[in-house]
């Protein structure tokens, strides 16, 4: 699991990018070249070589990390975040009896992400990860309000900005419970084909405030109507907070205020994408054929490459009934999420063609191009 994680050292804030002293070779230029490659190579990570790409693809995750409050009920430790293969293998129908019988213990504190870079904006996918979804008093009599494993999140929306390497954060989006929520600070965006927005706050300028629900562990803005954390306290007085720290730290308690999470790339040799075809991580037997919306780029046979039709990818989880009230394979990956309020959307465009649907649910007042030029999910990796 640790092969998952950058670690801390790898967020080293606008330090990590050296400047103009990086090009060492660059004694024939003149002042004006340099500060022409200074720009781009601040704004348009793409120019550099594939792991240096990767590298400010996580610190830019990280500076846009959200602060989460994660919301504890009476079995609090299935509340807590942890890794997909916390337990030690990548077996998705095991995970609830892994639990059951503490192999996700000690619960060190794990948020999965993913970048996709189109010309003008960056798209930052944050997955939270909960062994088992205990939601409602009733999960024991009504099937399908317990399941095992359970994978919801958000997506930030950040425009690029040729002053500021870290970009403009210009909306935000939760998936909770197969439904989508919609939030921005309203600067210079308006809805578009959605019905509005609730505002956005962000701590320090640029981590959203995020409430997971206990038992369901749906996220929503803090401070947004869905939200129980009132008057700066947990409806029930208790609850975790995680703040992005590059350290995989674990809860002391149900009502720990100050812990922090370590993020993992949904792209990781050896991590979730990478078991897309094979293994007991997805279910084979419910796959999806991602159909993009019309003129728009399709997942691409060699990137599926599971002897499967061009654009196949996994649907959902491997979690299989196993002694509660579970629905079998609820968990999904955030490039199948899909919802009743999604506007008609082809399931997957919301997390496989981003721009697409920003563009649907916003109108910005700067240009949001519709050309990818890192997303390789699509196999488009310029």
């Amino acid at each position: 699991m640790a092969n998952t994680f950058r670690g801390a050292g790898a967020l080293r804030g606008a330090g990590a990018l050296r400047g103009a002293g990086a090009f060492r070779g660059a004694g024939a230029l003149t002042r004006a070249i340099r500060a022409t490659a200074l720009v781009i190579f601040l704004v348009f990570p793409l120019l550099a070589p594939a792991e240096q790409r990767s590298d400010f693809y996580y610190q830019l995750a990280g500076h846009w990390a959200p602060d989460l409050y994660q919301d504890t009920w009476f079995l609090p430790e299935a509340d807590y975040l942890t890794a997909f293969d916390a337990d030690g293998d990548w077996i998705g129908k095991n995970n609830l009896d892994n639990f059951m019988a503490g192999k996700f213990q000690p619960f060190r504190a794990v948020v999965y992400y993913s970048v996709i870079e189109s010309e003008t904006h960056y798209f930052i996918h944050y997955g939270f990860f909960h062994p088992v979804d205990y939601d409602r008093y009733v999960m024991r009599v009504l099937p399908g309000t317990c399941h095992e494993n359970d994978l919801e999140g958000i997506l930030v929306v950040v425009a690029k900005d040729p002053q500021d390497q870290w970009g403009k954060f210009r909306a935000m989006e939760s998936l909770a419970h197969n439904f989508f929520h919609y939030y921005s600070n309203g600067d210079g965006i308006k809805p578009n084909q959605i019905k509005g927005f609730e505002p956005a706050k962000l701590r320090d300028g640029s981590h959203v405030e995020i409430y997971i629900q206990q038992g369901g562990h749906g996220p929503y803005e803090l401070h947004s109507k869905k939200s129980s954390f009132k008057h700066e306290e947990f409806k029930g007085h208790s609850g975790v907070v995680y703040r992005f720290t590059g350290s995989a730290e674990s809860p002391k308690g149900p009502n720990d205020r100050d812990v922090g999470y370590e993020l993992a790339d949904f792209l990781a040799p050896g991590g979730i994408w990478d078991h897309r075809c094979g293994g007991d991580t997805f279910d084979l037997q419910k796959r999806m054929v991602y159909q993009p919306p019309a003129g728009r780029p399709g997942v691409p046979a060699e990137v599926s490459d599971c002897d499967d039709p061009p654009g196949t990818i996994p649907l959902s989880f491997d979690g299989d009934l196993s002694g509660l009230a579970n629905g079998e394979d609820s968990a999904k990956p955030f490039w199948s999420w899909t919802g009743p309020n999604s506007g008609g959307e082809p399931r997957g465009a919301w997390g496989l063609d981003p721009a697409w649907a920003m563009s649907r649910h916003y109108r910005f007042e700067e240009p949001l191009s519709p050309n990818y030029v890192y997303h390789p999910y699509l196999g488009i990796q310029q």
